[in-house]
């Protein structure tokens, strides 16, 4: 270990220690060797970037998102997604400028190959939108890590941001998803906006631009929009077929974007503790199944994960293959892999966790 790793190590289990007198040590644990175990065998990804989606407490999540508020802790979640999960990127998402920024540069620090600062600016306008994103890219810099930062101009901007689906709140918008998302004027809506918040990055940072699609947005004309990587939210739905069918809509999804030649990632996918997950977009099972985070929910999410790492491979070995991989989140509360449990407990990761850490990188 290197004097530098060494030191922040330290200073890192210095403050873990105060946040346990403090009834915060659920967000910390003393010792990797929790992490350290492997449940499952070691397969092979056939992706390049595998990586983790990581919220940083964003104000509009009620009640509030279970991630640390100490950047002495947040570092050692990197250091956790790096050197024991096996990613070599990250999707950092908040509300919060300043928290994307600073924990960005963390990540840097950690040695990851690619990092995407994910802005969501939950129930903003159009206008305000543009605005929030202009002032981060002023202040966002990286100089020598620019190479491996990624900035995402938005994330779902059509249910995220007010103005382009009717609906003053997030899940009002998420109701008019099946209806609107063949609406040509909420298209143009969401084309011009994406065009707005491209130009104000690229007035202030030469950072390569992504945005992080919801699935039903796929109709956005993507090769003419100036993005340097595509993003794809993608959760499976049992409507799609059989996972194992290299012709099921999953598949023919991201044949719809490698026709546009660019690199690919899919910035979220993932599911739930509870045996409804998948089939149903693999979230929000917290309300409705008595299997949330019991040993059968989380023998389910990990099952789940295991699927969806076949379908990357099958699209790999068809020609279609992904560039990056994000799974959602590390610590949101409705598909976490690490449960925060009782805030008298520590953290402990969920199988979903082991089953994801098993998937070495093979490119």
């Amino acid at each position: 270990m290197d004097r530098r790793r060494f030191l922040k190590n330290a200073i890192a289990g210095i403050a873990a220690a105060g946040c346990g007198v403090l009834g915060w040590n659920y967000f910390y644990d003393q010792s990797l060797r929790q992490y350290s175990r492997e449940l499952y065998s070691r397969k092979p990804l056939k992706v390049r970037y595998k990586g983790v989606c990581y919220g940083l407490s964003p104000s509009f999540y009620r009640p509030p998102y279970p991630g640390p508020s100490l950047d002495s802790l947040i570092q050692r979640d990197f250091q956790i997604i790096h050197d024991e999960l096996g990613c070599n990127s990250l999707r950092i998402w908040s509300d919060q400028n300043e928290r994307i920024i600073t924990s960005a540069h963390m990540a840097a620090d950690e040695g990851f190959d690619k990092i995407i600062p994910s802005p969501r600016y939950m129930d903003s306008t159009t206008e305000e939108t543009i605005t929030n994103l202009s002032q981060l890219t002023k202040k966002i810099g990286f100089g020598k890590f620019s190479s491996v930062v990624v900035l995402a101009v938005g994330n779902e901007l059509t249910v995220d941001a007010r103005g382009i689906y009717p609906g003053f709140n997030y899940w009002e918008r998420v109701s008019q998803i099946e209806k609107r998302q063949n609406d040509k004027t909420c298209q143009k809506k969401l084309e011009g906006l994406l065009r707005d918040l491209i130009s104000a990055a690229r007035a202030n940072t030469d950072l390569d631009l992504t945005y992080a699609a919801g699935s039903w947005e796929w109709m956005m004309p993507w090769d003419d929009l100036e993005l340097d990587i595509l993003g794809d939210n993608h959760y499976w739905y049992k409507d799609y077929g059989d996972p194992k069918d290299p012709e099921n809509d999953y598949m023919k999804h991201i044949e719809h974007y490698r026709q546009f030649r660019k690199p690919y990632f899919i910035t979220e996918f993932g599911s739930g503790p509870c045996v409804q997950a998948f089939d149903r977009g693999g979230w929000r099972c917290s309300g409705i199944s008595s299997t949330y985070g019991t040993e059968d929910g989380e023998n389910a999410q990990a099952r789940d994960i295991e699927t969806y790492m076949g379908m990357f491979n099958m699209a790999h070995d068809t020609g279609l293959g992904m560039d990056g991989c994000f799974m959602f989140d590390y610590y949101d509360r409705d598909s976490q892999i690490v449960d925060t449990g009782n805030p008298a407990t520590a953290s402990r990761p969920r199988k979903a966790f082991y089953m994801y850490k098993s998937y070495q990188r093979a490119t």
